[in-house]
């Protein structure tokens, strides 16, 4: 019995490795990628999908942190060609790169879930964001001795970049039954597309005005063996050339109201509810409150895509088989300017292939400051690949487990 499972063993080993020579290495390959991400730390997916949606206000308001309401989201398709001869691969990329966020303050819900008291002003803030780049890219791997390396250059244009800024509401319920209101927000959009040229549908030179915004870093990273299949990794993602954006538009606005529900002293012979906007005792005409106002401004603003920097270890105790992975780091979104935000970063993952035919992977990670915990499947016939995975994700740790986000990335490969 143990010399049959001996043979069956080394049988598996030995068509482990050939498969990894002709299946798992396509020549020429043409790949697109799709992956896509959404969620919030306080709404569960589920709720939504019953005949009568309950949700319990005071519940959220207790479990939200203190940091309050977040729902993020994020975007990349993606397609490359790529040429593998020898220990050298090489490819062309292009794609798109969207993410964001928008935020409220905890007191939001406490507004909703417990209430106010009379003549105690309550305040609630937002926030978030918005950025989306167009990239074009040429990777490149090769080996010096046992040492892989890669480096991918990258041209990025900055399509749109969105804030918003000094947003935020009081309510006040007065103790003679009126409330009062006082609103403003601010809107920023930058853009590497000049909006003369959207404005006057003049397109002609909206390709050259584009790359002309354009931005460029660089990726690179190493893998160096140690011993017994395990080799220590390294990956940095440097800025060297900001994008450029032309177009600054913002919006803003406020809005200071105050109305009485409760109507008293009329000679109405009903009790029914009114609803009135104060008039200011004054023989001036009020003001007008400034709903809308656009600014435009033509200075140039500069960005980058996050700086980025991850070491860590991969094991292969059996060879292509099995691969286990980790790594730490940090990345810092909006680098080299005022709004530079670091945050923290690692990723740890298992795979398990079957003659590089038929695989499955286990993840979890914290990447660009968002929870990610993915399973996925892989079927490879050399000439078709099809990779697909789904993830479970969240702001914060404990949310991302609860079913309140989603993510789903399917890469599909053919070649020779």
């Amino acid at each position: 019995m143990k010399k049959i499972i001996t043979c069956l063993f080394s049988l598996f080993v030995l068509t482990s490795v050939i498969s990894a020579e002709t299946i798992g290495k396509r020549i020429f390959e043409i790949r697109t990628d799709v992956d896509a991400t959404a969620g919030n730390n306080a709404f569960g997916i589920s709720s939504f999908f019953q005949e009568e949606a309950v949700l319990d206000f005071p519940k959220i308001y207790k479990d939200l942190p203190k940091k309050g309401f977040i729902t993020c989201f994020s975007a990349e398709p993606d397609v490359a060609v790529t040429l593998n001869i020898f220990d050298v691969k090489a490819g062309l990329e292009a794609g798109l790169d969207f993410s964001g966020s928008l935020g409220f303050s905890k007191d939001f819900f406490k507004f909703l879930g417990v209430g106010n008291k009379l003549n105690e002003p309550m305040s609630y803030t937002g926030n978030g964001n918005l950025d989306a780049f167009a990239y074009f890219r040429a990777p490149v791997r090769f080996k010096v001795q046992d040492i892989t390396v890669s480096a991918t250059p990258s041209i990025f244009v900055p399509m749109l970049h969105a804030e918003m800024v000094d947003t935020g509401v009081t309510i006040t319920n007065e103790s003679d039954g009126s409330i009062a209101v006082n609103a403003s927000y601010s809107m920023l959009f930058q853009s590497g597309f000049e909006t003369s040229v959207v404005e006057s549908k003049a397109y002609t030179g909206a390709f050259g005005s584009v790359f002309g915004t354009s931005g460029f870093d660089m990726e690179v990273g190493v893998k160096v063996p140690v011993l017994f299949g395990l080799q220590v990794t390294g990956d940095v993602h440097v800025p060297i050339v900001p994008g450029k954006m032309n177009s600054i538009v913002t919006a803003r606005g406020s809005v200071d109201y105050n109305m009485t529900l409760l109507s008293s002293g009329s000679d109405s012979e009903t009790d029914s509810e009114s609803v009135s906007e104060t008039v200011p005792e004054s023989d001036e005409p009020a003001e007008e409150p400034q709903l809308l106002e656009i600014l435009y401004d033509s200075r140039v603003e500069r960005i980058n895509r996050p700086l980025t920097m991850m070491a860590g270890v991969e094991w292969n105790p059996l060879l292509d088989m099995v691969r286990i992975n980790g790594a730490l780091g940090y990345g810092i979104r909006y680098p080299f300017s005022k709004k530079a935000h670091f945050y923290p970063q690692y990723h740890a993952g298992a795979t398990v292939s079957l003659l590089r035919i038929l695989g499955v992977s286990f993840s979890t990670e914290y990447m660009n400051e968002m929870f990610r915990h993915e399973v996925g499947m892989m079927f490879n016939v050399r000439a078709l690949e099809i990779d697909t995975a789904v993830s479970l994700i969240g702001a914060d740790f404990k949310n991302s487990w609860s079913g309140k986000g989603f993510g789903a990335n399917v890469t599909v490969c053919i070649g020779l």
